[in-house]
């Protein structure tokens, strides 16, 4: 069962990312008047085929790995171009151009689109806490990060974004922290950070650690922590006298109490307090209706556009510096992820929920962007840039330049898409 929720994930993540990068090639050929004469999801042997409008057919292929818009390109199609559907060749470089920008902007206008939706709905994230590893200096449990190098942190995919960004720098990481003493600053030296690392544990690599504490975020109306007085913000430190440090355990310990009465040790704005409370019996365990930490941003339909923007900015800047740090032999190139991971990471995302979903979504609809965005042949990037020199040169360039930049990009992309196919398996 979770194998089949992991291809039918990965079909369904795919099949949104091609079909929406494919059909901005699409409607831009068509706006500048290019006959297209084929439109498929897939790639390799047609399944299904059907005729539509303008004499565009719309397939469906066997190999799920991409997809491609086939345009009329002339006498080596055979068909000869009319008026209003003329072939790809016969347009000026700019219209190319910007037939060849459509797929990785349709990415981007996805991203923005998704997180809009997000923002609207309202992202939920734990709230960041951390402690120092045994022996170090730092902070004691359940400090939280406030923000990384001066980017605000409300959760941890915050934390985790920031800290990616520095992979294979040198200089200091600077944390805002905020825990019993106030808020201070901490800062941790760097020198070319796990450049050579493969997933990287960041936060063990700066001597700290994820942090659970038991800080109740939600009390539900008419239950047993409502009636005792528990309020949000509450620590809870101890059970019956019994530490608790995360907030499993703490659950552990309600649940296993059935509706036996409790002794709770809090820390409630920096004063120690003790209240007692009876669970609820529910479903033969003890219940509280109390809910951990959790930050949740929430944004108008207006404001949310201006959001989901940035949001969209920051992780193609994001992306592209991974790129360019991973070229410069800053980050290893066993990070690079390919179909099995994807598969697993979108597997794994459908569990967790839409909201989850979403969010890898957007982020691969980005990658997807700016990966063929690349300056590389057969990748749009390349096509870019032979449109550009053929505006600027007035002339197309030699049909055997052409060729060899063809085989060198293949050449390119085959061995990343090997590279990233033996990083899967030795992941395995």
């Amino acid at each position: 069962m979770d194998l089949l929720q992991t291809i039918l994930a990965l079909l369904l993540t795919l099949g949104i990312l091609v079909t929406v990068h494919e059909a901005g090639h699409f409607f831009l050929a068509r706006y500048f008047g290019v006959r297209v004469l084929r439109f498929s999801l897939g790639m390799g042997p047609v399944l299904w085929r059907r005729q539509g409008a303008g004499g565009t057919e719309f397939a469906l292929s066997l190999l799920p790995i991409g997809g491609y818009v086939k345009m009329l390109e002339g006498d080596a199609d055979g068909i000869a171009s009319t008026p209003g559907q003329r072939a790809f060749s016969e347009t000026h470089p700019a219209a190319r151009i910007a037939i060849a920008l459509g797929g990785p902007v349709a990415n981007l206008l996805l991203a923005v689109l998704v997180y809009w939706v997000l923002f609207v709905s309202g992202v939920t994230g734990l709230v960041p806490y951390v402690k120092a590893l045994e022996g170090a200096e730092g902070p004691a449990l359940g400090a939280r990060v406030l923000a990384v190098d001066g980017q605000e942190t409300p959760n941890w995919n915050a934390v985790n974004e920031a800290l990616v960004r520095r992979l294979g720098e040198s200089g200091q990481i600077t944390f805002t922290l905020e825990g019993d003493r106030g808020p201070w600053t901490l800062e941790r030296p760097i020198e070319r950070w796990l450049a050579d690392a493969e997933a990287p544990q960041f936060l063990s690599e700066l001597k700290l650690e994820p942090a659970y504490p038991v800080v109740l975020g939600r009390i539900l109306e008419g239950s047993p922590a409502e009636a005792a007085g528990l309020r949000p913000g509450d620590r809870i430190t101890a059970v019956n006298e019994r530490a608790v440090e995360h907030w499993r355990a703490f659950v552990d310990a309600v649940q296993a109490a059935g509706s036996e009465t409790l002794t709770l040790n809090l820390d409630r704005g920096g004063e120690p307090r003790r209240l007692t409370v009876q669970p609820r019996l529910q479903e033969g365990k003890g219940f509280l209706g109390v809910g951990p930490a959790y930050a949740v941003q929430r944004w108008g339909l207006g404001e949310a556009v201006g959001e989901a923007v940035m949001a969209t900015w920051d992780k193609t800047t994001m992306t592209l510096g991974l790129v360019k740090k991973m070229v410069q032999g800053l980050v290893s190139t066993r990070n690079l992820s390919g179909p099995i991971t994807i598969a697993k990471v979108a597997g794994d995302s459908a569990k967790s929920g839409i909201e989850t979903f979403l969010g890898f979504l957007a982020l691969l609809s980005v990658s997807l962007a700016v990966l063929n965005l690349l300056p590389i042949p057969v990748l749009d990037g390349g096509h870019v840039v032979l449109h550009v020199l053929e505006w600027v040169r007035g002339a197309p360039l030699p049909e055997r330049v052409q060729a060899l930049g063809v085989q060198v990009g293949l050449m390119l992309v085959v061995s990343l898409m090997a590279l990233a196919l033996i990083n899967d398996f030795s992941r395995l």
